[in-house]
């Protein structure tokens, strides 16, 4: 192993023409807030030499690059680079204030500060970056030239707002004495323990036995570890992957872990059982010394894919942008074969959709009665996948299997109304939202409320807002109203607040509006009544929707008894919905 370790200070770190690369396999700049200011706190706060942690760089190359250690190197020099802009605005702006001697230290400061930047004649960045962060530092290092200028784009993303963060915060009350002092006593002689390797694969080894004060490592980052082991060339392929799961300016690591797991069951596993969290690395070096580095081939088609299932869409529909909103991970493995493979299975895309209506309808049924238990369903929807894989079933004989299947694993209609008896929005919002919307789209469609002129907006937002809201006819919260004592106690708030308590989240007692915030505790009467002069139309629960049409809207009050009666009707409404595959 040709491994050589120096502590060092961050002012030789960062000294004569070395410069840092980020390798693309890496993730981009994700320090938080939280994070930079306690580094920030420490260097002030911890005697100096501070020691800051690790950075392991491979130096076979013309650049130095950063296999472990690079979110700490980015952040040192972002303060770098708030503390040169500082100093150079104070010998500007303060200039006859500040006497000779301290004027004469900023400015000796800001050469070794922009030699810490900047190298050959000031001309090049010393940290080079990934692609978006690299296109923010080079904005930021405009600074250099002009203190006073403030970059214009670029803002937005992780770099620009950590920046901001530290000039603005973090600096905030530094004087010029304090910013020299800061610099030279602290910051300058921050330590740093430099392990450099000409051989990456060497790297890799000492990278897998620490992550210092880093972020910890993502399931995904293993591929850092491929690279190493197998020398594959996969900087442009990680980098197709880490994108499919970013918004914005950083990847989301929650769906790449699910998706690291589902991949596995998916197509990899010869068992039942589901891929951990704490065996992904192992696994998947299993992967790729058996199918090699073009491995990652597959998981970037796959990723594609997987990204439809496990979406951002805000829409509760029958389509896997409604599925996601059921807690229905469970069937992800098997989704994402299906979605994969579907040529191969001779899957038309209405085939396709009969079967994820099939497990909707299947969720609806789960999320309510709790059965079956997740680890066992995932097991049973596992062994679904081995079975239509191994027994080679294709088109509609495959989509009878997963309908049988789903049959056997579908609780009993009395399992499921006895379960909805006992309440529904407080056992599960999302699929209760669901359930509205859905009653109202297969059985509003001659109410009148949504037309060629008023398409359906049950999924639309008003601003981050969803426009639809679930009302509770019996509000909920403390009963403030004496209206509603009386409708549900008799004027005894005791027993009033008893009775709301065992039925205010029943799928009797509730509705969908856009006008959820007027609503609230009014009485039954003025929530009927309920009207908009600019639209002269009825937007309480006199407005044009099939859930309404089961509210008797001639009623003096709504109790109890009421959501009896209309929860019957919907029930049954909803056994019909839920019982159809068309």
């Amino acid at each position: 192993m040709n491994i050589n370790a120096q502590p060092m200070k961050l002012s030789v770190i960062l000294d004569k023409d070395v410069q840092y690369e980020i390798p693309t396999f890496q993730r981009s700049y994700s320090w938080k807030e939280k994070q930079v200011e306690t580094l920030f706190n420490d260097i002030e706060t911890e005697p100096s030499p501070y020691y800051v942690g690790n950075l392991l760089v491979d130096t076979s190359g013309e650049k130095e690059r950063v296999l472990d250690g690079q979110q700490r190197l980015t952040t040192l020099s972002l303060i770098l680079l708030a503390t040169y802009v500082h100093m150079q605005r104070k010998l500007k702006d303060d200039q006859q204030e500040l006497s000779d001697g301290l004027s004469s230290q900023l400015h000796e400061d800001i050469v070794y500060i922009k030699n810490n930047l900047r190298i050959n004649d000031n001309r090049e960045s010393r940290l080079t970056l990934l692609k978006r962060d690299q296109e923010s530092w080079a904005h930021l290092l405009q600074m250099i030239d002009d203190p006073h200028k403030i970059p214009e784009g670029k803002g937005q993303y992780s770099l620009g707002k950590r920046f901001k963060f530290i000039f603005e915060k973090l600096f905030e009350g530094y004087d010029a004495p304090m910013l020299h002092n800061f610099y030279t006593d602290k910051l300058s002689k921050i330590e740093v323990l430099k392990i450099m390797t000409d051989d990456i694969s060497d790297g890799y080894q000492v990278f897998s036995s620490f992550n210092g004060k880093g972020i910890p490592l993502t399931p995904l980052d293993l591929v850092k570890g491929i690279y190493f082991s197998q020398r594959g060339s996969l900087e442009s392929k990680w980098e197709q992957l880490t994108e499919i799961f970013t918004d914005g300016d950083r990847a989301d690591e929650s769906k790449m872990t699910r998706f690291v797991l589902n991949n596995y069951d998916a197509f990899e596993s010869e068992s039942t059982s589901s891929l951990t969290k704490s065996k992904i690395v192992s696994t998947y070096e299993n992967l790729f010394n058996k199918y090699g580095t073009n491995y990652i081939e597959e998981l970037i088609n796959r990723a594609k894919n997987y990204r439809e299932i496990d979406n951002d869409d805000d829409f509760y529909r029958y389509d896997l942008s409604g599925l996601d909103k059921l807690d229905a991970t469970t069937s992800y493995p098997l989704v994402l074969n299906l979605l994969v493979n579907k040529k191969q299975y001779e899957l038309s895309d209405d085939q396709f959709n009969q079967i994820i209506r099939v497990l909707i309808n299947f969720y609806i049924r789960r999320n309510y009665v709790l059965t079956p238990k997740a680890s066992n369903l995932r097991s049973s929807l596992n062994g679904l996948r081995l079975r239509i894989s191994s027994g080679h079933l294709l088109g509609e004989e495959l989509v009878q299997v997963v309908q049988n299947k789903v049959g056997e694993l579908t609780p009993s209609d009395t399992a499921f109304i006895e379960a909805i008896k006992n309440g529904v929005y407080d056992v599960n919002k999302k699929t209760t939202r669901f359930i509205l919307i859905a009653l109202e789209r297969k059985f509003g469609a001659n109410i009148n409320m949504f037309n060629k002129s008023n398409p359906d907006s049950l999924d639309a937002f008003d601003g981050k807002n969803l426009r639809w809201t679930i009302e509770h006819i019996i509000p909920q919260g403390d009963l403030k109203s004496s209206y509603w004592i009386n409708v549900l106690g008799n004027g005894d708030a005791e027993v009033a607040q008893a009775e709301q308590s065992k039925n205010v989240h029943r799928l009797g007692n509730l509705t969908l509006t856009p006008y959820n915030s007027e609503m609230s505790q009014k009485p039954f009467r003025e929530k009927v009544d309920l009207y908009d002069e600019d639209s002269e139309t009825f937007v309480g629960l006199k407005a044009k929707l099939y859930l309404n049409t089961t509210i008797d809207e001639d009623a003096e009050y709504f109790n109890v008894e009421s959501i009896d009666q209309r929860e019957a009707l919907l029930v049954d409404k909803l056994l019909e919905l839920l019982k159809s595959v068309d």
